[in-house]
């Protein structure tokens, strides 16, 4: 007899739902912390959304790591080589104007 509790079977996982006012507050007590911001993560720099980059820092600087991608990808585009192989991505929500900026950049 199964009694609904074998293996492989598992509740759904709840999320709590977090809302924009306890998200701006939870920044708010982390900016608290702080004098200078070092951003070191050029992929969270890339998006809109709920990161410590957000946050109301009076200083805010880059990293070495994010400096030298920063570099790096400047180099790319100042003095491209042939051929040139490039991934684009995004979310379904992201404007297709700037892919296609990118695009245009990269084949001109």
């Amino acid at each position: 007899e199964d009694d609904g509790e074998g293996e492989g079977e598992h509740e759904p996982e709840v999320i709590p739902q977090i809302t924009y006012k306890e998200i701006e507050a939870f920044k708010t007590m982390l900016a608290s912390f702080a004098d200078v911001y070092v951003n070191d993560a050029l992929d969270a720099s890339l998006t809109h959304s709920n990161t410590v980059a957000d946050l109301r820092i009076p200083v805010k600087v880059m990293g070495i790591r994010m400096t030298e991608e920063v570099r790096k990808l400047g180099m790319f585009f100042k003095y491209p080589h042939s051929p040139t192989f490039a991934a684009i991505g995004g979310t379904f929500k992201a404007n297709i104007s700037d892919r296609i900026l990118l695009i245009d950049s990269l084949i001109y």
